[in-house]
């Protein structure tokens, strides 16, 4: 299930956690109504669940269907491609979407949809996403943060090649884009036990996955 052509990936806590965050150091703990396009097995709902939100959630692949359905938080479930559908109106957004072609056409969603409602987006990238192109100029979030070190989508424990930020678009547009630095998230023994579910990582495979781990997290490879 990991990978694949729908590219899933379960999002980390690690990368959810300083959103967050975020959020709560700008005062936004309750947000209403939210809409993930790009769902998975919930991953976002669940790390961001203080939030006091009410989650819209898409997936193309219908296997998500049962565990999009328990999450708390989640109202709404559909099962299509979210590009195609209207989202609920006055809705933030948050999503880690696809990483292939499909992301400059979700940012584009994104983007347009806060813009023109007045809301709050954010979204998951590779920073070096935002330097190709003249993407950082049409797309212009307000804030770029970024988190520290590299992370791990996968069930190897091995980091991604390159940094992560949250591209977030604000209610009321900057001039400028403003970037913050920011640790990566500390997770609970059981965020990590969720996010190892959602990884399918077998118990015999669990001391390996965590080994990797710490490797990339103590060289200089897991360094910002």
């Amino acid at each position: 299930m990991i990978g694949g052509v729908n590219q899933y990936y379960p999002t980390p806590p690690e990368a959810v956690l300083p959103l967050l965050h975020w959020f709560m150091r700008k005062g936004l703990t309750s947000l209403g109504q939210v809409v993930d396009p790009a769902a998975g097995m919930g991953a976002l709902p669940l790390w961001l669940a203080p939030l006091n939100a009410d989650w819209t959630v898409f997936d193309i692949d219908g296997r998500f269907r049962s565990a999009l359905e328990e999450k708390a938080g989640i109202c709404s479930v559909s099962i299509n491609d979210s590009l195609t559908r209207l989202w609920p109106p006055h809705s933030h957004v948050v999503a880690n979407p696809p990483y292939g072609r499909e992301l400059i056409r979700f940012v584009h969603r994104i983007e347009e949809h806060c813009r023109y409602w007045n809301t709050l987006g954010a979204v998951l990238t590779r920073v070096t996403w935002w330097g190709e192109g003249d993407r950082g100029r049409t797309y212009k979030p307000d804030v770029l943060l970024w988190i520290e070190g590299r992370l791990s989508f996968t069930a190897d424990g091995h980091a991604d090649t390159s940094s992560h930020c949250w591209a977030i678009w604000l209610p009321e547009p900057s001039d400028t884009t403003e970037i913050e630095w920011t640790p990566r998230g500390k997770p609970t023994v059981e965020q990590q036990k969720e996010h190892r579910a959602m990884l399918g990582i077998p118990d015999n495979q669990i001391e390996l996955f965590q080994e990797n781990k710490d490797i990339m997290d103590n060289s200089w490879y897991g360094k910002p």
